[in-house]
């Protein structure tokens, strides 16, 4: 019975489309009785016709099983929404208002995990302004399912309940695009965008033992965007483009709780770490007459136990990659059209490094380190590109494309290493103080750099022989080349280069051109050790 009642909607929904479709066909047979589309309803208002929707609704979300894997691939909850929303104004007279045009739609607002807006608004000759907001929601928390770290054997048996992993961020991303006298011979243009996600997520790292950390996201870009179109010959637009992007990386590491006990004769407390095995010995083993590694007062049984007092990281990322274009696109002469663009970006890196660890490892009798250094990094690009297009006749036409991009990535680490190992290998425990210790320090640099030199040209004869059908024979050729330097003090070098090309036949309807297959027997693989080291900026 019930499912002849779960039938039944299925079951209307296919009779009314039936329905809809002998009516649509009936009317279309019909030249004489078919009526003009209805135009949508608007009112008028101070010069402008205006349309207006919104679409209110409420979200209802039963969900059986696991939450947390529902909210990691769905994450639609009960509530009421804004589902939709569209707002249009259209000048009627083009004179005297401040805008002609303006647009405005929106969609998900009041909890869904996207929603975002998108606004338009323009001015014949004068200017047009775009915008566009948008909002992601991630709510990653797999939960392990069975446990697999942590077996019921163990003792005591602490069972992880959410992922070490979880990633609750929240990204927020907005556009703004302004072109002042779109029309005229020359045209400005400026914009910026700015990217920035924050949340709290889970990580974890390997110091004896495998601790929780709470990773505190927050990333952040802004781009900047100033550019200019001279359009002084027919058919003809130059174009030149500054970018100024700057990026800022602030997530933090810390030690977040989890399997904590007292430390025997002190208030402090230690972290065991997520793994909780002690059938096999992890984070270490139970000694006799202790039969659990946390007794009945939540005391540590064991000292001599990988574990945690204190762990942080911070790596503040600054980057700022300034690029310049100048772009040519022309149709000047009857039968040929060309496009060329030119592109040069230098960017820098700074990502200070400072990570501390207080705790005790076993298998290196390690009771605290501190790892600090300077890391830097720059990127320079160069991509062109180049296209003609030569109408043979109405039917036929060559194209030729070419494509260089080229890169290098000169960086530099230097770190200074600060261990704390115990003095008494044979008593080294969570008990041991700092000042019962030897200390050392490990001091490494390192240079190198990863280079690319891409360059491709294709060439194809092309036929259109309708809307529907046409043709194509084309040629490519292709030579990729890396370079990376492993170490500028030795001059350890590697290179790989490659050259490939293809011959490529096929339908300009419906087939795309295939990618250019490698040849293992025209692969060069090069290592070479130079006697003399590679100035950086090689």
């Amino acid at each position: 019975m019930i499912a002849t009642w779960l039938r039944i909607p299925q079951i209307f929904m296919i009779v009314v489309f039936l329905n809809l479709s002998a009516t649509t066909q009936t009317a279309g047979s019909d030249t004489n009785q078919s009526q003009p589309p209805s135009q949508p309803e608007a009112w008028e208002h101070g010069g402008y016709v205006i349309h207006q929707s919104v679409e209110i609704g409420y979200r209802a979300s039963d969900v059986n099983g696991s939450k947390q894997m529902y909210n990691s691939l769905v994450d639609e909850q009960s509530g009421p929404r804004f589902l939709d929303q569209s707002l249009s104004m259209q000048s009627q007279t083009h004179e005297g208002q401040p805008f002609d045009n303006l647009f405005i739609n929106s969609f998900g607002w009041g909890g869904d995990p996207n929603n975002g807006l998108r606004a338009r608004v323009d001015k014949n000759h004068w200017y047009d302004f775009r915008a566009n907001f948008r909002r992601a929601q991630t709510d990653f928390d797999y939960n392990l399912l069975a446990n697999p770290f942590n077996p019921s054997n163990s003792s005591p048996t602490i069972l992880v309940t959410s992922s070490p992993h979880l990633f609750a961020t929240r990204r927020r991303m907005s556009d703004f695009d302004l072109t002042l006298l779109p029309q005229s011979k020359i045209d400005f243009r400026v914009g910026y965008s700015h990217n920035n996600m924050t949340g709290p997520s889970f990580s974890s790292v390997h110091e004896g033992t495998d601790a929780l950390l709470l990773q505190t996201w927050n990333t952040t870009l802004n781009s900047y965007r100033f550019g200019v179109d001279v359009k002084l010959l027919p058919r003809t637009v130059i174009s030149y483009d500054q970018f100024l992007d700057y990026y800022k990386g602030d997530t933090t590491w810390q030690l977040a709780p989890f399997a904590q006990a007292l430390l025997p004769g002190t208030s402090d407390t230690v972290e065991l770490g997520l793994p909780i095995d002690t059938a096999n010995t992890t984070p270490c083993a139970i000694v006799a007459p202790a039969t659990s590694l946390i007794d009945s007062t939540g005391t540590l049984t064991n000292t001599a136990c990988n574990a945690y007092f204190n762990y942080n990281r911070s790596n503040r990322t600054r980057t700022s990659t300034p690029t310049e274009r100048l772009s040519l696109h022309s149709a000047y002469f009857q039968r040929l059209e060309f496009t060329a663009s030119y592109a040069y970006s230098s960017s820098d890196m700074n990502a200070p490094l400072d990570e501390f660890f207080n705790g005790l490892s076993q298998r290196s009798d390690l009771r605290q380190e501190t790892v600090t250094g300077p890391g830097r990094a720059t990127r320079i690009s160069n991509v062109a590109d180049f296209s003609v297009t030569l109408h043979l006749s109405e039917r036929f036409r060559l194209v030729d494309t070419f494509h260089f991009w080229g890169y290098r990535i000169p960086q530099s680490f230097s770190s200074a290493e600060t261990d704390w190992i115990c003095i008494d290998l044979e008593t080294c425990s969570l008990l041991t103080p700092i000042s019962e210790t030897t200390q050392s320090v490990t001091t490494s640099a390192s240079q190198l750099s990863f280079n690319q030199s891409w360059k491709r040209n294709q060439v194809d004869l092309v036929w259109d022989g309708s809307k529907h059908f046409g043709g194509r024979i084309g040629f490519r050729y292709g030579d990729k080349v890396f370079h990376q330097i492993l170490d500028f003090t030795t001059g350890d070098q590697d290179r790989i280069g490659q050259v490939c090309d293809s011959i490529s036949i096929g339908n300009t309807r419906t087939t795309t051109t295939p990618s250019c297959a490698s040849d293992p027997a025209r692969r060069i693989a090069i290592a070479s050790r130079a006697t003399t080291p590679p100035s950086p900026g090689q």
